[in-house]
């Protein structure tokens, strides 16, 4: 994955970079208009929401 975006912030300012939560999700899937943000996007936030989610609860 390219850190493009963040190249410019410092790591200790972004927790996701140091902890490798950054996740992709495709424009097209999320900011089309029409019901492709919510058929496509909604799921893959979910996934990454359920994911993350699961991976708290095991590490406390």
């Amino acid at each position: 994955m390219s850190y493009q975006r963040i190249a410019c912030l410092s790591t200790e300012a972004v927790p996701a970079v140091l902890g490798d939560q950054l996740h992709e999700i495709k424009s097209a899937d999320i900011l089309s208009p029409g019901p492709g943000a919510i058929t496509e996007g909604l799921a893959q936030l979910e996934r990454l929401v359920l994911q993350w989610a699961h991976d708290d609860a095991t590490q406390t």
